[in-house]
């Protein structure tokens, strides 16, 4: 074909400064959005070349296809923006092909007459430039007349359309770049929102709080609607708060972390209840469009210390900063080669206040493989007027590698550039987050748990994501669980209580686990133990669940058929033990002598087993029936547990040692620990029995509870079975129920200690106030499993 494809022609090399200049401002015209750059960029185009019409296509090589993305001029028919085009009929395939300019002032006369383009366009006149972005082909910019033009495109205007194709590609980038760090943000928001740590806002003109998240809330025990607006100091006992007003401007200064105020003393948060919890505080300042702010991040250290008193109070303190990111300054003059820094500039490069560099100096900083890069922007933003934003890494005066930031701006008099001027950032903080966020998402991506992630803006809350493990869960590849609702998982079998776990945890917008069946896509039944939790985006609103899937099939196959064998055995070995000793009681009563005496043993060993048989019932009752730990008053509990054992067992003396009041965290299964302690006591011989509660002294937060006897003493076997439910295999009644003990008082986050010195003392420590470690419903301590394996199958 007759069309120019090349560079060459009459007039200059490049379009006239004015042109020039004007596509310049509109395009780093920071007021402008993306879509009004564009607008004006092809406005400016059309003005320049005398063409009716000026559009952006963007290229679909999957279905060859292209799609108008940016149009102005007329007629309006003549490519509305959204319009789908055939490759085939566009000029713009031999702009893409030949990766260069392609234009033509009269199709027909050049040879284009059957071109499939001019026949269904009917396009005389076309100049159009492809566009890149990061390297890789995304469209063409062009400009098109339905009218053909007496002269050539001049080289000038060539070079205007190029210029504007690859400020166009620039934009273009960096919009897609900020898309997907604003998409890792919000991931990364939603794992800040499910820390563990309190985190708070703080305005330091007022000391209001602003913002927290879900932990500060479940940490200070007070709602939403009312932290917000508390000051900080509210969340402090009152006396010292004027040492919290110091610790705080302290930490605002410095970043340290810090449990200590300034006299030494333990730092504490006030909860909503009125209770104190130590805590670790580390704060920076944070200066945002609005105002300044102190970030706190508080960690409750109950648990800490407890284990630092264990450890004859060795305790290690952890201290981090938190960098701020900062921006300087720079200016260049070109015509007296003298370069500015501001201070940030300097301590960024690791250099002091006097230090006075030239342009030679800050070149020599940057990183060898990158210098090139800046060098090249810095020469066309001074011939050319071209601003450039650059994201480098230099090397400081201390031999750091640093990730920077740089944006130039020339200042132009009478079509020269005089000066550059532009910002410096460290970005290094940025980078590290950024790449910290691609190693999150390759954790999610390879966890060897089953991760979903649902979208709660859509009707259906359609999967949007799905992990490997998932897939191999579920059987379903990811075109088949892409798109849908996570209920195709669910069968005829799967029970509908189950499926109401997680609609409430949708509806309500809260974190849930249950069990329920679900099928493979081979039709294979699996249990599913399933969490669904909620994520925010940036307006607080919910937009995503997020689903964690473990197959818990064999575990459930384990428990059904151990409650199968359980029972029966169970069954069979009351029956038949009370035949036994039914008849070994008839054989002892009509014999005489040994026969006698063997028949008793007979009939003894047969009840005895009957009441072990007992006891496993009691205690598959009372642990298939977990409880949540509570607070409560114990004294009331023991007092009533104490009256029913005095109207059981009238042959002993039950005393008790009691305070009016005495909180603790246990369960209702409390009881059932008192009267098993209590009734083995008795029948180990001890006529008279106390019961005391003891309350906690200034440093420990323990409440213990004592049953004391004057009995022979606790054998040390059962003993054992008391501190470490270990026996095996547990052979009798007494050791059974002691064993049970161990195992109630553990699941209740306490502990359990014997001593069997004149008499037998047995302690039962409880938590005085709930931790965030205290075992919950069904949970089980090590102490409970014991310290010998085969006593796990109990």
């Amino acid at each position: 074909m007759g069309s120019d494809r090349t560079m060459s022609g009459t007039g200059s090399d490049a379009p006239n400064d004015g042109i020039r200049q004007r596509l310049y401002e509109i395009m780093s015209a920071d007021e402008l959005s993306p879509a009004s750059k564009q607008a004006e960029a092809l406005d400016l185009g059309c003005e320049y070349l005398g063409v009716q019409n000026g559009h952006i296509e963007r290229v679909d090589e999957a279905a060859d296809t292209h799609e108008v993305v940016a149009s102005v001029g007329g007629p309006a028919a003549l490519f509305p923006v959204g319009e789908t085009l055939d490759r085939a009929t566009t000029y713009c395939r031999y702009t893409m092909n030949d990766d260069s300019p392609v234009a033509t002032v009269d199709a027909a006369e050049d040879g284009w007459a059957e071109d499939p383009a001019y026949e269904e366009h009917g396009l005389a006149c076309y100049l159009g430039a492809p566009i890149f972005v990061r390297g890789e082909p995304y469209g063409t910019v062009c400009f098109v007349d339905e009218t053909a033009r007496g002269d050539s495109f001049e080289a000038g205007e060539k070079a205007f359309v190029e210029l504007l194709a690859r400020l166009l590609g620039r934009e273009l980038a960096a919009t897609s770049y900020e898309t997907e760090l604003t998409d890792a943000h919000r991931r990364r928001s939603a794992l800040v929102g499910a820390a563990s740590n309190a985190i708070l806002l703080v305005d330091t003109d007022t000391a209001e709080i602003t913002d927290f998240n879900d932990a500060a809330a479940t940490l200070t025990g007070y709602d939403d609607a009312d932290l917000e607006g508390m000051t900080v100091f509210e969340l402090h006992p009152a006396p010292g708060r004027d040492q919290y007003r110091r610790l705080l401007e302290n930490l605002a200064a410095t970043g340290e972390t810090t449990s200590t105020l300034p006299d030494g003393s333990q730092l504490e948060l006030r909860t909503a209840d009125g209770g104190r919890i130590p805590i670790e505080m580390s704060a920076g300042a944070v200066a945002l469009s609005d105002g300044r702010y102190l970030q706190a991040i508080i960690r409750d250290i109950s648990e800490r210390q407890e284990r630092e008193r264990e450890l004859d109070r060795k305790r290690e303190l952890f201290a981090y900063s938190q960098r701020l990111a900062s921006v300087g300054g720079w200016e260049y003059d070109c015509r007296t080669d003298e370069l500015y820094w501001t201070d940030e500039v300097r301590r960024i490069h690791g250099l002091g206040e006097e230090y006075a560099p030239t342009a030679e100096d800050a070149l020599s900083f940057y990183h060898p493989e990158d210098r090139p890069r800046v060098e090249t922007a810095v020469d066309r933003a001074t011939e050319e007027g071209e601003p450039f934003d650059l994201e480098l890494r230099i090397v400081t005066a201390d031999d750091d590698v640093r990730w920077v930031r740089v944006q130039g701006r020339p200042a132009r008099e009478d079509g020269d550039t005089v000066r550059l001027r532009g910002t410096f950032q460290d970005i290094t903080e940025r980078k590290e987050r950024e790449r910290t966020l691609r190693l999150r998402t390759r954790a999610m991506d390879e966890a060897g748990v089953g991760i979903s992630i649902a979208d709660a803006s859509e009707p259906n809350t359609p999967l949007v994501y799905v992990n490997d493990a998932f897939t191999d869960i579920t059987g379903y590849d990811r075109e088949a669980a892409l798109g849908a609702n996570c209920r195709f998982l669910q069968g005829p079998e799967t029970k509908e209580t189950a499926v109401d776990v997680i609609r409430m945890a949708i509806e309500h917008e809260e974190t849930r686990t249950t069990e329920l069946l679900n099928h493979r896509a081979d039709g294979t039944p699996f249990w599913n133990e399933l969490t669904v939790t909620p994520v925010t985006d940036s307006t607080g609103e919910t937009s995503h669940f997020i689903g964690i899937q473990r197959d818990v099939t064999s575990r459930k196959r384990r428990e059904r058929l151990i409650g199968v064998l359980n029972r029966v055995l169970r069954h069979n070995l009351r029956n038949d033990m009370g035949v036994v000793a039914g008849l070994g009681e008839t054989i002892a009563t009509a014999a005489d002598g040994e026969i006698a005496d063997h028949a008793e043993v007979v009939a003894e060993t047969a009840r005895d087993l009957v009441d072990v048989s007992e006891k496993a019932k009691t205690a598959e009752t009372a642990l298939r029936d977990e409880r949540a730990p509570r607070s409560f008053d114990i004294v009331e509990a023991v007092e009533d547990t104490v009256a029913e054992l005095r109207e059981a067992h009238p042959e002993a003396t039950i005393r008790c040692e009691l305070p009016d009041e005495q909180q603790a965290v246990a369960t209702d299964r409390l009881e059932m620990v008192l009267v098993e302690l209590v009734e083995n006591a008795i029948d180990a011989g001890g006529s008279r029995v106390t019961v005391a509660v003891v309350p906690p002294d200034d440093d420990e937060r323990r409440v213990t509870i004592e049953v004391r006897d004057d009995g022979p003493g606790l054998p040390t076997m059962e003993a054992r079975v008391l501190r470490q439910a270990s026996e095996s295999p547990v052979d009798h009644a007494s050791s059974f129920g002691l064993w049970m003990v161990n195992w109630l008082v553990t699941g209740m986050g306490g502990e359990v200690d014997v001593a069997a010195e004149d008499g037998t003392t047995v302690t039962v420590a409880l938590q005085q106030e709930r931790r965030d470690d205290t075992p919950r419903g069904g949970a089980v301590t090590e102490a409970a499993l014991g310290d010998d394996p085969n006593s796990w199958d109990w």
